[in-house]
């Protein structure tokens, strides 16, 4: 069984300091730009303890016991990338891409290479049937809202996602986000008593809602 995503759509983002504007993305997709900056901005050990919960709240979802760990955490920007930064896998990846509306000018990809993603639907839906594809695209969507969640300390709201089969430099700078925009790389590992699996957690921010570089 493998994961293939064969359309592959380009998410723009532009974060600029206007009134809040909507603008229209390929595919339909609507993006709030905002006007605000998050204060105080996080520092790398404030954002690291907030996923280290984030991933532990996920774990208690899998129908066994599982184990989370963030074993690396990275703060650059997307011109740094990937020299600074951390990959999700050395070739393809299956890649859920989320636009956060409102006022994060923000956007998260949550990238596995595809046994990993495929072990995450087993594991997360025991004796569960249907399509696999459209499970990944369930749980990381889950899991983006969890993990977004964490880092602003307040409930976000996600935009229509789009899954992708790339390598993430590709999906990355694919997204045309300006060469200052702050990136955020989380290594999530989950393990239970048989397995261990895990991806990468990127967030795509506004330089002033990630001061932590």
């Amino acid at each position: 069984m493998q994961i293939s995503l064969t359309k592959k759509r380009i998410l723009t983002i532009k974060c600029v300091f206007l009134p809040p504007l909507r603008y229209q993305l390929p595919g339909g997709i609507l993006l709030n730009v905002c006007g605000v900056s998050l204060a105080p901005n996080p520092t790398e050990a404030d954002l690291r303890t907030r996923l280290d919960r984030a991933a532990a709240r996920l774990a208690a979802g899998f129908p066994a016991p599982t184990a989370a760990t963030v074993p690396e955490l990275e703060i650059g920007t997307l011109a740094e990338f990937p020299e600074r930064g951390l990959i999700a896998g050395d070739d393809m990846t299956a890649s859920l891409v989320v636009p956060i509306e409102g006022r994060h000018c923000a956007a998260a990809v949550l990238s596995l290479e595809p046994e990993a993603a495929l072990l995450w639907i087993q594991r997360s839906s025991e004796g569960a049937q249907g399509d696999p594809l459209a499970r990944f695209r369930e749980i990381a969507r889950a899991a983006i809202e969890t993990l977004m969640g964490a880092v602003f300390e307040e409930p976000v709201r996600l935009g229509a996602g789009m899954l992708h089969e790339a390598d993430i430099p590709s999906i990355l700078h694919g997204t045309h986000a300006p060469a200052d925009t702050a990136l955020l790389s989380a290594r999530l590992v989950w393990a239970d008593e048989s397995a261990a699996w895990g991806g990468v957690f990127y967030l795509l921010a506004e330089p002033k809602q990630l001061a932590a570089a």
